[in-house]
């Protein structure tokens, strides 16, 4: 499995950050990876939800949140034939500021051009906290 991983540092209480992270329906509001987004379930962050993400250059995928531990980390993985993409987002306080990181791992080689496409920028906004 592949791995690809970008951690931004941002000035922002740990709880002010989790809110606008795991507030997914608006992702397209500030990440300029998420065109649109569809709610497939609840809007709210839960275990076993299911969001349609949009993203630029690449085919709608339907994510499933598969681990929830607020506000520090979710999981969801990604399945489309022949791939699995597992997409972890995690906070960690470095002292005053909190270090988000978003990683990717991928289970075939058209991951891969996934990523490259992306160059795996997740182009986090710190002004979005």
């Amino acid at each position: 499995m592949t791995k690809y991983s970008t951690t931004l540092t941002i000035n922002a209480s740990q709880e002010a950050i989790w809110k606008v992270l795991s507030d997914i329906a608006h992702w397209s509001e500030w990440s300029p990876t998420v065109t649109k987004l569809e709610v497939l379930d609840q809007p709210e962050l839960k275990l076993d939800n299911r969001y349609k993400i949009y993203q630029p250059k690449l085919q709608p995928a339907v994510w499933t949140v598969t681990i929830l531990q607020p506000p520090s980390n979710f999981t969801w993985e990604s399945r489309m034939p022949g791939m699995l993409m597992i997409a972890e987002h995690i906070l960690k306080s470095t002292g005053v500021n909190q270090a988000a990181t978003s990683e990717i791992r991928r289970t075939s080689a058209s991951a891969r051009a996934l990523c490259d496409l992306h160059q795996f920028d997740c182009s986090w906004s710190a002004s979005s906290f």
